[in-house]
């Protein structure tokens, strides 16, 4: 698998890091980032060991959630583009591509009221963790949207 996969792909929340030990090279990758810290499921540490070298690469987009609190954040009209972001960048780790769980998570396949979806990402729900200090209003209203009108099937 390329290193580039490990950048962009499904709940990998950093980027890897390669290094070398006793003339071979690894890659360490982090999974599920601060997203899942505090749950049964945690974090994941990935170690790869690889046959040969390793070439250069650029970093991938990433989403990151703004530093504004969610409470100071003015909302406007959702974005679901937005919201497809930022899902696959936060969400998937627990609730797959598709939005069908599978990943610890339960399926979203169903969801069809943003006002309860923006509340459980708000708020949290079981063991999912509340999003109101890691994303803004906005980016919530966004990723509920998404959820709503892209995974309601």
């Amino acid at each position: 698998m390329p290193l580039w996969e490990f950048q962009t792909g499904a709940g990998m929340h950093a980027t890897p890091s390669v290094f070398e030990y006793r003339g071979k090279p690894y890659v360490v990758a982090f999974s599920a980032g601060n997203t899942l810290t505090g749950t049964a499921h945690g974090d994941s540490v990935w170690l790869f060991g690889v046959q040969g070298t390793l070439q250069e690469t650029t970093p991938g987009d990433t989403v990151r959630p703004a530093a504004a609190s969610a409470s100071t954040t003015a909302v406007t009209q959702a974005d679901v583009r937005r919201g497809a972001e930022i899902y696959l960048q936060t969400c998937v780790a627990c609730h797959g591509d598709d939005g069908a769980g599978g990943h610890g998570g339960p399926s979203l396949n169903r969801v069809s009221d943003v006002a309860v979806a923006v509340r459980t990402i708000t708020e949290g729900r079981r063991e999912m963790p509340p999003f109101k200090l890691s994303l803004t209003r906005q980016q919530i209203l966004d990723v509920g949207s998404y959820v709503v009108q892209t995974l309601d099937r």
